[in-house]
Parts: structure tokens; sequence; C-alpha cells
């Protein structure tokens, strides 16, 4: 990154709410909050654990 932008650690980070990611979606980049995407992310992992505990069950 550039002298103006610093790339900083995230041990330096005091507010772990404040970190976000770009990702490219739909021809263009956007940014969101890390931990809305990882919300987002464990309701998907917890469905699919409930559906794979289901078709386990006999």
């Amino acid at each position: 990154m550039s002298e103006k932008f610093p790339i900083q650690a995230i041990s330096d980070v005091s507010d772990p709410e404040t970190i976000r990611v770009v990702i490219f979606i739909n021809g263009e980049f956007v940014h969101v909050p890390l931990s809305a995407l990882l919300k987002a992310l464990r309701q998907d992992l917890t469905a699919l654990e409930g559906r794979v505990e289901d078709l386990e069950t006999p």
C-alpha cells in the first residue's frame, strides 16, 4: 500500500467492529463489516449442519 494509507496490523485494531472487507460482486467492489459477513456465514453453516444431522439420523 502507499505511504498515504499504511496497512494496519490486525493486532493494532482496538475495535474489531471497525474491520471491513472489500469484495468484488456484480462487476464492482463493495465493502462490508467483517462481523456481518461472518454472521451470515455462521447462519449458513448452522443451517447446513442441521440438514446433515437430519440426513444422518435414521
